[in-house]
């Protein structure tokens, strides 16, 4: 019998300044055994700009700085990475029916 392990866990925090400015840092730790991965911590800095920011649409771009601190699970070492981000993203909300729930982002590091 194969036991496997997915565990996410993340914090963040957000400041909206006057305008369609943002900023955020936020922490996450991962666990996936599936991945050879005993633990992943990552930390951030980003900003970014809301291209559109309506009640039910949201589209931004954002880039920031990220620490990644990782240990698989046959080894005793840890790797630490320091990456940069740049991340666009659409989220689609709507409560009246149809109810509608879309999110989609792209990533690159």
């Amino acid at each position: 019998m194969i036991i496997t392990r997915k565990n996410d866990f993340g914090l963040s925090y957000n400041h909206f300044f006057q305008g369609r400015w943002w900023g955020g840092v936020g922490t996450k730790l991962q666990q996936n055994t599936e991945l050879d991965l005993d633990y992943r911590l990552q930390m951030g800095l980003a900003a970014g700009y809301d291209i559109v920011h309506t009640n039910p649409v949201r589209f931004y771009a954002m880039g920031g700085v990220l620490v990644n601190r990782e240990k698989p699970t046959d080894s005793v070492d840890f790797s630490t990475n320091f990456e940069g981000i740049v991340s666009m993203k659409l989220i689609w909300l709507q409560y009246r029916r149809p109810e509608i729930n879309i999110s989609t982002n792209i990533d690159f590091y």
